[in-house]
């Protein structure tokens, strides 16, 4: 989880390693598809599959203890097809820089995509902050 020397840490050094690799990038002297799995993984933050300024922006934020890492991502959608009521569940591990779960003082938004017209979305945990155009 952001720990780029390997010393089983993340701190503000990982940032700063991660920013030299981000200037690299940006001129052309390192590719992120040559890096390692394992550096990949490690820089790619916001789990896009690429590294980039929003990746940096977030490692420095979970430095700083503004966010958390994200992991163990799992949804379950058997029972949903057009036209049921049948639930969706969506769970996620959130970890500190420490890489130890949280699980106070803690929000998280997710954008789920749906038709709104034929009916409105119904909340077991949780609430909406509304829907978009697109539903």
């Amino acid at each position: 989880l952001g720990d780029l020397d390997g010393d089983g840490l993340f701190t503000s050094y990982d940032v700063f390693a991660a920013s030299i690799v981000f200037n690299g990038i940006a001129l052309n002297a390192v590719s992120y598809e040559a890096l390692c799995p394992v550096i990949q993984l490690r820089l790619n933050a916001n789990l896009d599959a690429s590294f980039g300024m929003a990746d940096l922006r977030y490692l420095l934020l979970t430095a700083a203890r503004k966010l958390h890492f994200v992991s163990n991502v799992n949804t379950t959608a058997d029972a949903v097809v057009a036209g049921s009521t049948g639930e969706l569940g969506f769970f996620v591990t959130l970890r500190n820089s420490e890489g130890v779960a949280v699980t106070s003082q803690v929000g998280i938004r997710a954008e789920i995509s749906y038709l709104a017209s034929e009916s409105a979305a119904v909340y077991s945990v949780g609430s909406t902050a509304g829907t978009s155009p697109a539903g």
